[in-house]
């Protein structure tokens, strides 16, 4: 009687809950991917802002520079 239960349940794990777990391991796989692709796109637009604020930091010695040439002229 014990094994015919023991049996039943090994069965119901394998028919319900093992494909469950596969379908997980697969969606997790899929968002795995997406998460790695979306890191990816941070860290592009993170150096480009880095970038970014290089050149405004330069313009502003420029501008700077320009402003003290303009006043001292005035």
């Amino acid at each position: 009687m014990m094994e015919v239960v023991v049996e039943n349940v090994k069965k119901l794990i394998q028919e319900l809950i093992l494909p469950e777990i596969g379908i997980i391991k697969d969606e997790y796989l899929e968002i795995k991917s997406i998460l790695l692709l979306t890191n990816k796109r941070i860290d592009d637009i993170n150096t480009h802002l880095a970038d970014q604020s290089r050149r405004i930091d330069g313009l502003r010695v420029e501008l700077k520079e320009e402003i003290a040439k303009n006043t001292a002229r005035i």
